[in-house]
């Protein structure tokens, strides 16, 4: 179980290099994933990645600051 990663790319890297890959570990994403951090959409890219290379080991749940007035200020909203 991971979150509030806010768009830490190493710290996500870090986790499953720890914890283990995705193809043997079961993983649930609290969300919060792409907020404030340098890296967000890397950091969402291979989340996305994995979701779709191994579904079965990784969920991903929408955090609160996943929502659209929150991406228009830190720039991950294109209208």
């Amino acid at each position: 179980v991971f979150g509030s990663l806010s768009g830490e790319f190493d710290q996500l890297r870090q986790i499953f290099a720890t914890c283990g890959d995705v193809l043997t570990t079961r993983y649930v994403g609290l969300g919060n994933n792409c907020n404030r951090g340098k890296h967000g959409i890397e950091t969402l890219c291979l989340l996305f990645s994995y979701k779709s290379m191994f579904p079965e080991n990784l969920i991903l749940l929408r955090g609160k600051h996943e929502c659209t007035s929150i991406s228009r200020i830190y720039g991950l909203y294109d209208a």
